[in-house]
């Protein structure tokens, strides 16, 4: 588990490395026990943040940045 960890980016606000990738989706079972993915339910937007932290809840990027190609 500390490898997968380790993959992603440690939080800008507090530090801590157990941080996870947020997921479109509705998380089913097992999806939603994996510490490293984060689902974000169905609805996404421009404002979907791309990680958040497991210690203090801090959420930040961008799952769709403006210049990402996108269809209608």
């Amino acid at each position: 588990m500390d490898y997968m960890l380790s993959k992603n980016p440690s939080c800008p606000l507090c530090g801590a490395h157990r941080t996870a990738q947020c997921s479109p989706g509705m998380p089913v079972h097992p999806f939603d026990h994996l510490p490293w993915l984060a689902g974000t339910g169905c609805v996404v937007g421009p404002d979907t943040p791309e990680w958040t932290c497991r210690a203090c809840n801090h959420s930040w990027g961008q799952m769709f940045p403006p210049d990402h190609p996108q269809q209608d």
